[in-house]
């Protein structure tokens, strides 16, 4: 669920309709037992967008040719939440259409995931950047773009990267 948030509200550009408050009374006592507070929110229209190619980003990004092309396949078998499993299976059948090893494969992954157009979640599954890539209604983009967060912190001792 997209969830109210005044600093994504700025990046985002959605507006806060209107607050709700439930309460439910105890009629014996007249307590409040319960308070449900509820954002009514209005999301943008989607915004202008301008074509972009793949090959343009991954030039961008330092991306090579052979890693592009992983991840033209990678984005055919991208999910409505911005997933993409890749289990035996698949990894043989791209490793097949590529004409490369299973060590090369996961070379590839690495350099994508290193150039930040996708990231891993969890063993044979990773998510792609919605900033770059998305598939879907926009509330559904809206909600991925929320949940893909980087926060670098700097320290004495270096900088610290969360990614959630």
């Amino acid at each position: 669920m997209l969830a109210y948030n005044p600093v994504y509200e700025r990046t985002l550009n959605m507006k806060l309709v209107y607050q709700k408050t439930k309460s439910e009374i105890n009629n014996e006592t007249g307590e409040v037992n319960k308070e449900t507070e509820t954002n009514v929110i209005r999301l943008p229209q989607e915004p202008p967008f301008v074509k972009m190619y793949i090959n343009d980003l991954c030039s961008i990004k330092g991306v090579s040719n052979a890693d592009q092309d992983l991840l033209r396949h990678l984005l055919a078998r991208l999910d409505y939440e911005g997933y993409i499993t890749l289990n035996t299976r698949i990894r043989d059948r791209l490793c097949e259409l590529l004409d490369i090893k299973p060590k090369t494969l996961r070379n590839r992954l690495t350099v994508l995931v290193k150039s930040e157009l996708i990231a891993p979640v969890c063993r044979n599954e990773y998510r792609v950047n919605p900033d770059y890539f998305a598939k879907g209604d926009w509330k559904s983009i809206c909600e991925q773009k929320q949940s893909y967060k980087m926060l670098v912190t700097y320290t004495n001792k270096g900088r610290d990267i969360k990614t959630r």
